[in-house]
């Protein structure tokens, strides 16, 4: 028995018995469209959960004359699912990277830290934790939405933590870059690292290739300025600094017109 049956099994208990009879039914139903046993739990236990949430409503209220179909429809969306937690993590980290360039601004130096590694790790743990707290929380009493809120604030608290205290002088064993410089730099250094994680994040999102094509240039630009300050790969960032954007620009003006050709295209064709 998986995580998802067991947990379908405990709310499938506090149901009437016409709605249990309705589901018995669909898990028959469901047998001969889902083969895969932890897809089809997984399907089970967001509808019996949707159900269980709704506070008073009927199965037959809430999916229908044609359960199955509403099936599909979270099939669909827990793929999306997968997508989204992505992005989710992706903007996770793109806040403590706001987080981190603000203390910058008012430590008043730049210090990269082997501490820094871990918020971003912590991120993948604490989305899961998001989520499921915000699914839960229509249940009465849930405790596993007070557990995870909980375990989800002590995980964001951490990370705040452990970026304003890689700055103190104790955790110095753990630097990798320290430079003390004035706001200006700072806050430019700062802006380039954001537009570098911007970049990253619309990378992954971004719907097709044109768009991920104009975003690697961006980051490329931007990762290359913030190394140059720190006279990391000398050779790679002039490059790109004096070069780079006049070998790769032209090549992103080219696939954005392409772009555009192919987009009036099949517009006449519709």
């Amino acid at each position: 028995m998986n995580q998802y049956q067991h947990a379908y099994n405990q709310t499938f208990d506090k149901l009437s018995e016409t709605d249990q009879s309705h589901f018995k039914q669909l898990e028959k139903d469901l047998d001969t469209h889902f083969p895969d046993e932890t897809e089809k739990w997984s399907i089970l236990y967001d509808m019996i959960r949707q159900l269980h949430r709704s506070r008073g409503k009927t199965f037959q209220a809430l999916f229908g004359s044609d359960p199955v179909k509403h099936a599909f429809k979270v099939k669909n969306s827990v793929r999306k699912n997968g997508v989204n937690y992505w992005k989710s993590v992706a903007l996770m980290n793109i806040y403590l990277a706001f987080f981190f360039m603000l203390s910058v601004m008012i430590m008043g130096s730049f210090t990269v830290s082997a501490l820094l590694i871990i918020p971003p790790v912590l991120s993948f743990i604490m989305i899961p934790l998001l989520n499921l707290g915000i699914k839960d929380q229509g249940v009465k009493k849930s405790t596993g939405q007070k557990i995870s809120t909980a375990a989800f604030a002590v995980l964001f608290t951490l990370s705040q933590g452990i970026i304003l205290f890689s700055f103190h002088p104790v955790f110095d064993a753990f630097s990798i870059i320290h430079m003390d410089t004035s706001a200006l730099n700072m806050l430019t250094t700062s802006a380039f690292s954001l537009l570098t994680l911007l970049s990253l994040l619309f990378i992954v999102t971004a719907g097709d290739i044109y768009n991920k094509i104009l975003f690697v240039v961006t980051g490329l630009y931007s990762f290359s300025w913030v190394l140059s300050q720190f006279g990391v790969w000398p050779s790679f960032t002039h490059f790109m600094l004096t070069y780079g954007m006049f070998i790769l620009l032209p090549v992103v003006i080219i696939l954005q017109l392409i772009r555009g050709k192919r987009s009036q295209a099949s517009g006449s064709d519709a």
